[in-house]
């Protein structure tokens, strides 16, 4: 009696320790499948998936500083870049942008097609630095296009047409559209009950900002920075609405810091 409850006893616990073993088998493997799926979002782009070639736009201020902004063309929009600049001390500098593409784990929404997936990198050197450029660790053929007087100094008042950008400190700033001109013309002896306003389309830094002017909103926060309209050319009048190409508008961005 004593011998057959032991043996039922230790089946018992033979039973046990085989589902438990199949138990914790089956959650490592569920375990190392969920940390495929999200612990590697990425993986390393092919050279021969991606053009070697980089095009990019080159702004540079006499204070020093460049800011290379340019893509990288990639057979479907789900990669992404990274950049960085690394400085010799020489005169001229030599300059490396070390460009890395990788791409994204597919998925439904992903369009295929040629696509140029941006970078923007800056760094200090003198106006006569040499530039080149490296892709995924590989030498790249790098096309700069100079954009002259394109960088104006954090806080300082600037003029910008419509669709015309430049950078201020190392944010980019374009003036999009007027959407609407209300303004109280200042000709023509107009009686206007309301003063009326301007709306102003920006982008800053990528990101879409609306302001009006003179009244109403004339100024918002973007991040760590504030811009401001300070004028509107030219003003209204009680004649045909200017065509959009004619305004400028003057605004400053600053530190909100």
């Amino acid at each position: 009696m004593n011998h057959k409850t032991h043996l039922k006893a230790d089946e018992r616990v033979a039973r046990i320790f085989i589902w438990t073993g199949i138990i914790i088998a089956a959650l490592l493997v569920a375990l190392g499948g969920f940390t495929g799926r999200v612990g590697f979002r990425y993986r390393s782009a092919s050279v021969g998936m991606i053009s070697n070639n980089i095009k990019a736009d080159h702004h540079y201020s006499d204070a020093g500083l460049h800011i290379v902004e340019g893509w990288v063309m990639t057979p479907s929009e789900c990669y992404e870049t990274r950049a960085s600049a690394r400085v010799a001390e020489s005169y001229p500098e030599q300059v490396v942008l070390e460009v890395s593409v990788r791409q994204l784990l597919q998925s439904e929404s992903c369009a295929q097609g040629a696509t140029g997936i941006p970078f923007k990198v800056s760094f200090r050197a003198s106006s006569e630095a040499r530039i080149h450029a490296t892709l995924n660790g590989r030498p790249a053929k790098l096309t700069l296009t100079e954009r002259q007087g394109s960088l104006v100094p954090l806080g300082s008042p600037l003029d910008l047409k419509i669709r015309e950008e430049r950078f201020v400190g190392n944010t980019k700033v374009r003036f999009d559209a007027v959407e609407s001109d209300s303004r109280c013309p200042t000709d023509g002896g107009v009686a206007c009950i309301q003063a009326g306003e301007a709306k102003l389309i920006f982008t800053v830094g990528g990101k879409p900002v609306r302001l009006s002017f003179p009244g109403g909103k004339t100024s918002a926060s973007i991040g760590s920075h504030v811009l401001k309209v300070l004028e509107l050319q030219p003003a209204a009048y009680a004649g045909d609405v200017a065509d959009d190409i004619q305004y400028r508008a003057t605004v400053q961005l600053e530190s909100s810091r």
